[in-house]
């Protein structure tokens, strides 16, 4: 009796713990249904998605896209990555509950944004052609290949976000 009590024990906390459990993070679901959207949006398909958390809320979302097509240069580049952080930050702050989340709304700080650039059909494009873009922690950086190494990336430029911007504005006619 006693040891069939011993062994019910651990089936009923298991029992009881799932049937607690609560299912995917509701910022994790929003996250991903956005990155959906926003890729779909501009032609990007996403690859990755993780995170970081302060005081068991958000606090940073990492979002990878990839694109397929002829090589960017620094100028589209950059609207590209501009335009991709701007719309996954609008519709993400629309769409996520501010209780959630580290700090209300986000904005270029909570994000880190890449865009992996392919060619059309899936080869990583090798220098002098930009292999990554990336947006986060207030700035932007592209990197290319090495043409002396296959394994290894270098970064090319890393300009403030809001140097960025200007540059953005100042050649928009």
């Amino acid at each position: 009796m006693i040891i069939s009590r011993l062994l019910l024990l651990p089936m009923f906390f298991m029992f009881v713990q799932c049937m607690s459990f609560s299912g995917p993070d509701p910022v994790d679901s929003i996250a991903s249904k956005t990155a959906k959207l926003i890729g779909d949006k501009y032609n990007l398909e996403p690859c990755a998605l993780g995170g970081s958390a302060k005081e068991g809320k958000t606090s940073v979302i990492i979002v990878d896209f990839e694109y397929r097509g002829s090589a960017i240069d620094f100028v589209k580049g950059r609207k590209m990555i501009i335009d991709l952080v701007k719309g996954y930050l609008t519709e993400f702050n629309q769409q996520v509950d501010p209780n959630n989340i580290y700090c209300y709304p986000f904005d270029i700080k909570n994000v880190n944004i890449a865009i992996y650039c392919k060619d059309p059909f899936g080869g990583n494009y090798k220098s002098p052609y930009i292999s990554i873009i990336m947006a986060g922690s207030n700035k932007i950086s592209f990197f290319i290949d090495d043409p002396n190494d296959p394994f290894k990336i270098n970064q090319f430029i890393d300009e403030p976000y809001e140097e960025a911007l200007k540059k953005i504005k100042e050649s928009t006619p």
